[in-house]
């Protein structure tokens, strides 16, 4: 996990970690395995982490110096926060995800009524691993709500104003 954690950070930048930390930690505190939220795990996750993705960022940026403040704080930071580039409303990736996601999205609605029914013999046929992928995809979205700038595919028409 840590790896492919590596290979998101060096394809879009750290938001690659809160994807994967914020779902896994909420899942294991969730789940009672509260073991393994100390910080060593966590350590010997970013350390791998860390390793992989060094070698790469140590190489741009004896190439480049000023690539650390533009890639991170530029491109990450300031972008999340400041809304100047694309600002949309909160709810802006519902409709999108339903509508990209035709026909498969119809299903949305059915499912979510399975995962969340208490119903005894419905509980007793859920998989722990279908609330799992409900809570990351309902992080992750929730995370790319809160940005304050959202991505709206393509952009040629925004890049030169």
């Amino acid at each position: 996990s840590a790896l492919f954690c590596a290979l998101g950070c060096l394809t879009k930048g750290p938001v690659a970690l809160a994807l994967v930390a914020f779902p896994l930690a909420t899942y294991l505190w969730l789940n009672q395995k509260r073991s393994m939220l100390r910080p060593r795990y966590w350590l010997v996750y970013s350390g791998v982490v860390g390793a992989a993705v060094a070698p790469w960022f140590v190489a741009v940026l004896v190439k480049c110096p000023q690539f650390a403040y533009h890639f991170f704080v530029e491109h990450n930071l300031l972008r999340f926060i400041s809304g100047l580039n694309h600002p949309q409303p909160f709810w802006f990736y519902l409709p999108v995800l339903l509508l990209g996601g035709l026909p498969g999205s119809v299903l949305a609605w059915p499912w979510l009524c399975y995962q969340f029914s208490r119903d005894p013999l419905t509980m007793a046929l859920r998989l722990p691993v279908h609330g799992f992928f409900l809570l990351w995809g309902g992080l992750c979205l929730a995370f790319f709500s809160a940005a304050s700038s959202k991505q709206k595919g393509d952009d040629s028409n925004n890049r030169h104003r």
